[in-house]
């Protein structure tokens, strides 16, 4: 009875007559095609002439009665006249626990040297529609970091989406590295998007090794690829990570980084015509996004997915477009300070513009009233301190200054040491900080 149900599906997906259209005109990141019976969203491919080669490509608009077609692949050697066919509808994409200790590609094939993954099950690459937010759960789990510093001031949870925010070369690979070494998830899914193809090989080879690999899928689109690739390697790594969520595991996401993924979406946007707006982003740039990001959370009939999204901020300026709108749909932000890394402390956390919006369920009375007393005392020292180090403070002359120049400097002795440390450990150093200074005040 299976066999003949799977042969009756077969036969219904299977094209039996070729359709085929003609590619009419080159416009540098697009081509168009006439004559193809294909939606927005439908795949195609583009037959190069006198050649056994194909380029894959993927409807993204109309013009009048053609359509616009976005290769995932370079152009070169296409001609006017090339025919184009649309593929099947039921395109499938690669999900198996097999995935694990793999590097992939935006479509899901190997760019390691493991083999053929070819064979393994796979399933739809569109996700239905939206997720029902009764079948999301609070966030009740604390995530450690081993980090102090967030451990200690932030506090993520499991199912947690954060925002990693910094400029080039403000140590957001660091933490990223540190963030998957720390995590008890039982799978790491890791985008690498817009990145330097030795940057991808340093990634994998240095930075997560043999061990991080070991229960890592990595999706690679490289900054040379088109931008469909890159676009494409944000929503496999999410169905990926979809994929061991609903087997019940606890997966931690990241996607490095969300600036590239919408600079890719707005090469796309604007090669179909839609209206540019602040840096060139089109309306599309900021929808994709909350349709990535709401994949992950934590889930009350399956595993957790807790997400780590890099956002490269342009010129160290926060009010970035793309950077503006993430902080807006995430559930925290941690801030990378050029400042604070300049003074070799990293990772270069600025407390004051990070926050994690799930820490008020997940910390208890005694350490909220911790807290903060630690962010008024880092207030005060901040916004006293070019007058401190110019030397125009003397001790003694303020008895609250005195303790937030006390706490500051445990404090920088705690977050910057380099150790991965307990978080109970953490909040009970930041408790025996306060308890000195409230004891130095009344000596």
């Amino acid at each position: 009875m299976n066999t003949t149900a799977s042969l009756v599906e077969s036969i219904k997906t299977t094209n039996t007559i070729g359709k085929f259209g003609k590619l009419v005109s080159f416009h540098g990141t697009y081509v168009s095609a006439t004559g193809v019976d294909a939606r927005i969203g439908d795949l195609c491919y583009i037959y190069k002439k006198n050649k056994a080669e194909n380029i894959r490509s993927e409807v993204v608009g109309f013009d009048k009665d053609n359509i616009i077609l976005m290769p995932f692949d370079t152009m070169t050697g296409l001609m006017p006249g090339d025919r184009v066919e649309r593929i099947n509808n039921n395109t499938k994409y690669i999900y198996s626990d097999r995935l694990i200790g793999r590097v992939i590609d935006a479509l899901g094939e190997p760019l390691d040297s493991l083999g053929d993954i070819s064979s393994i099950g796979k399933g739809p690459w569109k996700t239905p529609g939206p997720i029902n937010p009764f079948e999301r759960k609070r966030i009740d789990t604390i995530a450690n970091t081993g980090i102090p510093i967030i451990d200690g001031l932030l506090t993520l949870g499991k199912g947690q989406r954060v925002g990693i925010f910094s400029g080039s070369g403000v140590g957001k690979t660091t933490l990223i590295n540190q963030l998957l070494s720390a995590s008890d998830t039982e799978v790491n899914v890791i985008a690498l998007i817009g990145e330097r193809g030795r940057e991808v090989t340093e990634f994998i080879e240095c930075i997560l090794g043999k061990e991080g690999l070991s229960k890592s899928v990595v999706i690679v689109a490289s900054a040379e690829q088109p931008p469909l690739c890159r676009v494409y390697a944000a929503h496999t790594a999410a169905k990926i990570a979809e994929y061991f969520s609903y087997q019940g595991k606890d997966v931690l996401l990241t996607i490095d980084s969300i600036t590239r993924l919408a600079m890719a979406q707005r090469e796309i946007g604007l090669a179909r015509g839609e209206p540019p707006s602040v840096k060139g982003y089109t309306p599309s740039c900021y929808s994709i996004l909350p349709n990535l990001i709401e994949k992950s959370g934590a889930f009350k009939t399956r595993g957790t997915i807790t997400a780590y999204y890099t956002v490269l901020i342009e010129g160290d300026d926060m009010s970035d477009p793309v950077a503006d709108y993430m902080r807006g749909i995430l559930d925290g932000h941690i801030v990378l300070d050029r400042d604070i890394a300049a003074q070799g402390k990293y990772p270069a956390v600025n407390i004051q513009e990070s926050v994690s919006r799930a820490k008020g369920a997940l910390i208890n009375d005694a350490e909220k009233s911790i807290l903060m007393l630690i962010y008024k005392y880092h207030s005060l020292f901040h916004e006293s301190k070019s007058m401190i180090d110019i030397g125009a403070y003397k001790e003694g002359e303020n008895v609250e200054l005195d303790k937030a120049i006390y706490i500051e400097g445990r404090i920088n002795d705690l977050f910057y040491t380099g150790k991965s440390l307990d978080r109970n450990t953490v909040m009970d150093e930041l408790s025996n900080i306060i308890s000195s200074a409230n004891q130095r005040k009344s000596s």
